[in-house]
């Protein structure tokens, strides 16, 4: 049994670390029987692929399943050790049947009624009706299926994290998964082209490509860097979270390595210490570099705007109530000036195209925000009740107006998209759940670890006032569910122990 729990740990850090890549197999619509690799053809791109109406199998959906099948099996084996316990197991020291700080969670915590939980389930059920109404019955029920996959993840990582997981080892592997996408970020926005990792499924990219995300600087059109997600507004969003994650490692020491335990002299101790903390020092500071220039390159204005102020804001709120973390705050405020003052003197004319207010007027990125949030409106009016079916926003769009196939893109605004999609009721219970994850763990707020997580959700639930991702694409809802089991893990924490006493 142990290996298996070996097994799935793994799988689930590699999920963390490689969650974000493209590896996938896509079906269309027209043709379900022909898969067709993950980097079409631009002609097949330019003729009849749209991202939000095929049917897609991801390499993290069988990471996913892996886990969940690993986490069923282990479930059944301890249900199957406490009917019937081995005497062997029992006469041996093994740790007790019942549970444990030993023994991984059967996936479930007693305690007081979890009103959270049932709103989750509400909306879940609202979905699922939804599938009744949508004029695209299979396109709705394959979203309905993504659905449940990553509300699965979320409940994966509640009621597992204490067990088997260290949030330390979550954020490093994140971090990890982040600066390999900050380097291939870096060179894609330095040679304004892929990089042809075709392994990785990489996007094609080049200026003159139709769909690319671009600014114009100086009548120059320059690709915003993709590294190995589908959108810089995405790794934008990744690379948010891992710099949120690398000042809480930072904060809590968790750079500096312990001295050699068989070092006995205390002088050597202590100078192999201060040599370890310098170590961490220097790592810090290069890979704090590496995610804010990749971060720059993004050029996603929405992002690095709500992303630094509520940075700051969590700095300042550490600030007020922790004297211990006023020293290393300075210190990062100096290294994110120093690296802000180099971007901008090096790239000054791309920061006035891209951040000019002026800029703004008139943009197709505004104008099609705009168009898309008020079609939503509109359909939000036409079926208030369960919506026009999951996924089906595009499907819809395409039969109220006529635009490059490119163009065709769901609501800048999940929650127009979920109330578009199924309905009002169903955002309601959405809204609530989120409410009562936040709630359940404000009373911790002033632990770091559960501060960190507040502000680094909220910067997420921020970004889906005005992009999509966090709902209909793969590595936004792997990023979105993974933060709020993290911070609902805290919870059932809570939970938990309140039952014991």
């Amino acid at each position: 049994m142990s290996w298996l729990v070996k097994i799935e740990k793994a799988l689930f850090y590699f999920l963390v670390f490689a969650g974000f890549w493209q590896w996938r197999v896509v079906w269309l619509p027209a043709e379900l029987s022909s898969a067709l690799p993950a980097k079409l053809s631009l002609a097949l791109a330019g003729q009849q692929f749209n991202e939000w109406t095929v049917f897609s199998l991801y390499a993290t959906d069988l990471v996913v399943a892996a886990i969940f099948i690993l986490w069923a099996w282990r479930i059944i084996y301890k249900k199957r050790l406490v009917s019937n316990p081995p005497k062997a197991e029992l006469s041996s020291g093994q740790p007790s049947l019942k549970g444990g700080s030993d023994s991984p969670p059967l996936g479930g915590v007693r305690g007081d009624f979890d009103y959270g939980k049932i709103t989750l389930y509400m909306f879940l059920l609202f979905c699922a009706l939804s599938l009744f109404v949508a004029s695209d019955k299979m396109l709705a029920l394959f979203r309905f299926i993504k659905l449940l996959e990553f509300v699965g993840l979320y409940f994966y990582v509640r009621y597992n994290f204490a067990g088997l997981y260290s949030l330390k080892k979550i954020w490093q592997w994140f971090i990890a998964g982040a600066a390999l996408q900050s380097m291939v970020a870096i060179a894609q926005f330095l040679t304004q082209q892929s990089l042809g990792l075709k392994f990785f499924a990489e996007s094609p990219l080049a200026p003159n490509l139709a769909g690319v995300a671009k600014i114009v600087v100086a009548g120059e059109k320059i690709i915003r860097a993709y590294g190995l997600v589908p959108h810089p507004n995405i790794l934008a969003a990744m690379l948010i979270m891992a710099i949120f994650g690398l000042v809480w490692l930072f904060l809590t020491n968790k750079f500096v390595i312990p001295a050699e335990a068989g070092i006995q002299d205390s002088g050597s101790r202590i100078k192999c210490g201060m040599t370890q903390r310098r170590i961490g020092v220097l790592l810090f500071i290069v890979i704090f570099a590496l995610l804010s220039i990749a971060l720059f390159v993004t050029f996603s204005r929405g992002v690095i705007i709500i992303g630094g102020v509520l940075f700051f804001a969590w700095l300042i709120y550490l600030w007020r109530n922790s004297k211990e973390s006023r020293k290393p705050i300075v210190f990062i405020c100096v290294i994110l000036f120093l690296v802000s003052c180099f971007l901008f003197l090096v790239f000054r004319p791309y920061v006035s195209a891209r951040y000019d207010p002026a800029s703004l007027a008139g943009s197709q990125s505004v104008d099609l925000r705009s168009f898309y949030n008020q079609e939503a409106i509109k359909m939000i009016w036409q079926k208030p009740l369960l919506g026009l079916g999951l996924g089906n926003f595009v499907p819809a769009l395409k039969q109220t107006a006529s635009l490059p196939l490119w163009q065709y893109q769901p609501a800048h605004n999940i929650y127009l998209l979920i109330a578009a999609e199924v309905g009002l009721l169903a955002l309601l219970a959405f809204l609530v759940f989120l409410f009562l994850t936040v709630r359940s763990v404000w009373k911790f707020r002033r632990d770091l670890a559960v501060s960190c997580l507040l502000f680094a959700v909220g910067c997420l639930l921020f970004f889906g006032l005005f992009d999509h991702f966090l709902w209909d694409l793969q590595q936004g809802q792997i990023l979105f569910w993974l933060m709020l089991g993290l911070l609902g893990a805290h919870s059932s924490m809570d939970r938990a122990q309140a039952s014991e006493a």
